[in-house]
């Protein structure tokens, strides 16, 4: 017994399990190296992307920087031809003046005559170099259509808002009478400098709120002399269209740099047919027309075109309708104002403002 009591004073206290407390470290170690490891991997993630980020500010700077050296490159072929001409200018004058001293009749024709063949020879120079410069513009604005809104099939759509007082629907079906027409644009092969305009003019909603204004037998003209904006009626909480008198978006057309063709293009390949679209005056555009009817003749190269006047261009034809007709046609029918002469004859009675024009999303289009 003794010695069985001196044994048990010197076992002393029963020792502590140290296994939990070694469990518990490793697994705050290993916590801390997940959260250290997600966080490079997180930070990994966020270089990358500002890497990414970087890369392609630089690419769009370099596309900004090569666009903005070709502009200036056709400004200044621009103004070297100006200059040529305006030295063609005076070199006539200058000629003109000493033809008009000689006194041999002779020497006379025989001066005219050598002049005639420097000019037309000094004329053929400009009028290459006038074509190297068109090409030129439409292989940019080609590719500018292209980066920005694909290679086509380009289709437009436009709705038409019609006076108030005339019906909406249908008496027999009972139907919403149609206001929405959609337009395929020509192919930027043939007319891509024209086609690029309209669809900027398009892209930057110049037209919303412009209107039909002219309606003589062979055409329906669009322009921006109107200005109308959609509005919320504080009574009814519905939107109408109002027009601001005294008021237009021509400024707007030339604020942005979209106001007219450079140039008359033109494609054989893309005449004036009916339903065709094209823009009015010379420069073409703002204004644009559809041709109600086969208008080749009349809006066509000078080789077919009515007049006998070899200088004159043909206006740019761009697109054509391809849905939508009836809405054409029920605009084309309107009537227009009575008495007065040229425009204001032709003239539709109430302007037909221009809702919206919009470019379909490829799926919305061919769907």
């Amino acid at each position: 017994q003794h010695q069985h009591q001196h044994q048990h004073q010197h076992q002393g206290p029963a020792p502590v399990s140290l296994a939990p407390t070694w469990i518990t470290h490793t697994a705050f170690l290993l916590l801390i190296l997940y959260v250290m490891l997600d966080s490079k991997a997180k930070v990994d993630r966020s270089t990358a992307q500002l890497r990414y980020y970087r890369e392609e500010e630089s690419r769009v700077n370099a596309k900004i920087a090569d666009f903005e050296e070709r502009a200036r490159q056709l400004a200044v072929e621009t103004e070297r031809l100006r200059r040529d001409n305006e030295a063609l200018e005076e070199l006539k004058a200058e000629q003109l003046a000493r033809l008009a001293k000689l006194d041999d009749e002779e020497g006379m024709v025989a001066a005219i005559e050598k002049e005639r063949t420097k000019m037309l020879h000094r004329d053929s120079i400009i009028r290459n170099q006038v074509q190297v410069l068109q090409g030129r513009i439409q292989i940019e604005s080609r590719r500018e259509a292209t980066d920005k809104f694909g290679p086509g099939r380009h289709v437009v759509e436009v709705d038409l808002m019609f006076p108030e007082r005339l019906p909406t629907h249908d008496e027999e079906t009972g139907r919403p009478l149609p206001t929405k027409f959609h337009i395929e644009m020509a192919s930027l092969a043939d007319m891509p400098h024209t086609v690029q305009l309209f669809l900027e003019q398009v892209h930057h909603g110049l037209w919303d709120g412009c209107a039909f204004v002219w309606n003589p037998d062979h055409l329906v003209l669009a322009s921006p002399h109107v200005h109308a904006e959609e509005v919320v009626d504080e009574d009814t909480g519905e939107t109408r269209m109002e027009v601001f008198e005294d008021d237009d978006k021509r400024e707007d057309f030339v604020e942005s740099g979209y106001t007219s063709v450079s140039f008359q293009e033109y494609s054989p390949n893309f005449p004036h047919r009916q339903y065709t679209l094209g823009y009015a005056g010379r420069p073409g555009g703002p204004n644009f027309y559809i041709n109600m009817q086969d208008n080749t003749r009349v809006h066509g190269p000078p080789q077919l075109n009515l007049t006998e006047d070899d200088e004159v261009d043909a206006d740019p034809a761009f697109g054509k309708v391809v849905a939508g007709f009836d809405a054409v046609e029920r605009l084309h029918a309107l009537p227009t104002k009575t008495g007065g002469s040229g425009w204001q004859k032709d003239s539709f009675a109430d302007d037909i403002i221009i809702r919206y024009a919009k470019i379909l999303p490829q799926q919305a289009e061919e769907e």
